[in-house]
């Protein structure tokens, strides 16, 4: 079938996506307003040239239009010709799964996304796998991605139109790499198919394949009698678990692997879940915490404007935490209790008129002392006690005068502590010893010591 005739259908071809040695992948677009993007794989080489051949291809590929599932790409037409067979599938606009590998450069993809990717792959073919249908060509250039960024599993091979190629030349070599050793002789089973997903799912984990090489007598021999290197030594993070289901899958004889495709994916389930409880936050765990016992405590849903006090000086850090729960030591803050909570208004206003009282007092006190004070010094500021004035300045002028305590300026109840003429000699440690009197000036002038001699 050449583009010419692909463009007489109900599509316009409008580039080449893919290139193998027995079929073309074209990218088209439906001729209707709608003009839905699909992607159209012809097979020109294949003849039918007898009504059962026909026939064959045709419940064939029937069985795939009807097999439904949200990660099998579905088809959408089909024709077969004399000249060559097509199927026309939705178009996953986000490529295939072996371009997002290169361009993470053959690394491990992160574990979510992998773990992800085989679960959704693994459940497309489990789906088939209920309907006796097998992929037979897994790899990871047949794993396409929506717009969504779901996987999608498509090009499901078609032992018919295989049969029909003028001049099969076998497999492609790529999926040398995912194939079981039972399909190495010509036997495709929903086993092989789960061995195929084994050998997907340690490139995803390991960023390698389990088996390297070209030639389809090296690879087969690999896959049959050697043993893969333990995904633990290529990715040290990948949890054993994980590494167990892997090379369980990858079980040269078909019996010890899983049963089928959904128990393999029931243990990386489980040990994906493991792996992300271990991996969650500590603060997220705490919260979760917090969450199930707020949850298991009973609660009671009180009247709106209610106030609930609590006691004071409690210590608020001798909670204990049960499994079933919390149960508060007897150090925690207890609710008052409803008479308590009448009675505390009182109190406040006992102690408001105590603090009021004490202030009265305080001030009137204030008062009182400030009036001694005035008749005190009175006095010695009146016009009629110059003397006692000029007594008091020669006090300041004089500090080492020596005063008696009947000084005119002086009343009956106040002393005066004798300056020395001389002051000591103050030691490098010991400070000077504080007097009553006024605070001494520096050492007298000379005019100062002659008046006191005189």
């Amino acid at each position: 079938m050449s583009k010419e005739q692909v463009l007489r259908g109900n599509y316009n071809v409008m580039a080449v996506l893919a290139h193998g040695p027995h079929s073309v992948l074209y990218h088209g677009k439906a001729r209707n307003a709608e003009q839905a993007e699909v992607a159209i794989k012809v097979w020109p080489t294949a003849r039918v040239t007898t009504k059962g051949q026909r026939e064959r291809v045709r419940q064939e590929i029937q069985a795939l239009v009807d097999l439904k599932h949200p990660h099998i790409l579905p088809i959408v037409a089909f024709a077969i010709e004399d000249l060559g067979i097509s199927i026309t599938r939705k178009y996953a606009p986000e490529g295939s799964l072996q371009t997002r590998l290169m361009r993470n450069s053959l690394k491990p993809l992160p574990f979510s996304e992998a773990l992800t990717i085989i679960k959704q792959v693994g459940e497309a073919l489990y789906a088939a796998h209920q309907q006796n249908i097998t992929h037979g060509d897994l790899t990871p250039y047949n794993i396409l991605f929506t717009a969504q960024d779901n996987a999608v599993l498509s090009d499901f091979q078609v032992p018919g139109i295989l049969a029909a190629i003028e001049n099969y030349t076998g497999e492609a070599a790529p999926l040398r790499w995912y194939m079981a050793p039972e399909q190495f002789l010509g036997t495709i089973s929903a086993q092989s198919d789960q061995y195929a997903l084994g050998c997907l799912a340690y490139q995803l984990f390991t960023g390698r394949v389990p088996f390297t090489g070209i030639a389809r007598f090296t690879l087969q021999q690999k896959h049959t009698v050697e043993a893969p290197a333990a995904l633990t030594t290529l990715n040290p993070t990948l949890p054993p678990r994980i590494e167990r289901a892997v090379l369980k899958a990858l079980a040269k004889d078909p019996t010890e692997r899983y049963p089928d495709v959904q128990a393999f994916l029931e243990v990386l389930d489980g040990a994906g879940q493991l792996v992300r409880q271990l991996t969650t936050p500590v603060l997220n765990r705490a919260s979760q915490m917090r969450t199930s016992i707020v949850n298991k405590v009973p609660w009671t849903i009180a009247p709106i404007n209610t106030v609930f006090p609590v006691k004071r000086n409690a210590n608020l850090y001798s909670a204990t935490f049960q499994q079933e729960g919390v149960q508060a030591n007897s150090n925690l803050e207890q609710p008052i209790s409803p008479g308590e909570q009448r009675q505390r208004p009182t109190t406040h206003k006992r102690k408001g008129r105590i603090v009021q009282t004490i202030s009265l007092i305080v001030l009137i006190t204030l008062v009182v002392a400030t009036a001694g004070v005035y008749q005190v010094f009175a006095p010695i500021i009146s016009n009629k006690h110059n003397s006692a004035i000029a007594a008091f300045t020669n006090i300041v002028q004089a500090p080492a005068a020596i005063l008696s305590p009947s000084h005119p300026g002086l009343s009956s109840g106040m002393a005066l502590t004798q300056v020395p003429t001389k002051a000591p000699t103050p030691s490098p440690t010991a400070q000077p010893t504080p007097t009553f009197a006024a605070k001494p000036t520096p050492r007298p002038s000379p005019t100062s010591t002659k008046s006191k001699s005189g």
